[in-house]
């Protein structure tokens, strides 16, 4: 077994020299077992600096803490298709992700995936997360069939007034954003086709209303059934 550690071990340091891992890197190893599939077995410590996170919070979760919800509620069925059909869609790839950090802002990784068998856990899926900085560039996450916000960037927040708490899955119920409701133009060049533009599109952003109709709805759906129903009494007057 002891050996079998040293060979698995090395696999990992050989891949980390492959990807170009080093001390910005986040390396996450995950459990590939059908009970524990997606669970966090271990990460190091780059995952402060990358995501905000503390390694001791995170481990024994399951990764889904690091997606935006739309892929966090699909991640573990796909990880469940891998193994059923060994259908290579994201393994040994290097692919470029948007995760969610601590405070669920998006932020821009390349991400590589490597499959490794260990004794004493079974099947592990190790992940090298690498930090992309891209200034001067806005993340905004939508869902083009209905234009629900699915995440943000933190650099959206900070120029556009725009947080997380209106994003999907973060938000209260009933006070998720739409895109149409700041920038209706991206909406109709997803349905002219013209958003795959190789040249890019200028749009605007209008979060004027943000105050007016977001947070305005976010206090009343805070207020209590009492609160409410003064609210009405005095309105009947």
């Amino acid at each position: 077994m002891i050996n079998q550690q040293r060979i698995d071990s090395n696999k990992v340091d050989l891949e980390a020299q492959r990807f170009g891992a080093n001390a910005n890197t986040c390396v996450f190893t995950i459990s590939g077992n059908h009970v524990k599939m997606g669970v966090i077995n271990n990460v190091n410590t780059a995952i402060t600096p990358l995501m905000g996170y503390d390694k001791n919070l995170v481990i024994d979760k399951n990764i889904e803490i690091i997606q935006p919800k739309i892929w966090a509620e699909n991640h573990t069925w796909m990880m469940h298709r891998y193994f059923n059909t060994l259908e290579e869609r994201v393994v040994e790839k290097e692919r470029i992700i948007m995760c969610c950090t601590d405070n669920q802002f998006l932020k821009t990784v390349t991400i590589y995936v490597k499959i490794l068998p260990k004794l004493e856990f079974g099947l592990e899926i190790i992940g090298f997360f690498n930090p992309l900085p891209m200034p001067g560039t806005y993340a905004i996450f939508v869902d083009m069939h209905d234009g629900m916000l699915l995440g943000v960037c933190k650099s959206c927040y900070e120029n556009f007034g725009i947080p997380t708490k209106f994003v999907y899955g973060f938000a209260q119920e009933g006070t998720e954003m739409n895109i149409d409701q700041i920038c209706p133009e991206l909406i109709d060049l997803h349905s002219s086709g013209e958003i795959a533009n190789p040249g890019g599109n200028v749009v605007t952003f209008d979060t004027t209303l943000l105050a007016k109709n977001y947070y305005l709805a976010e206090d009343e759906g805070s207020k209590s059934d009492d609160d409410v129903l003064q609210d009405e009494a005095i309105g009947s007057k």
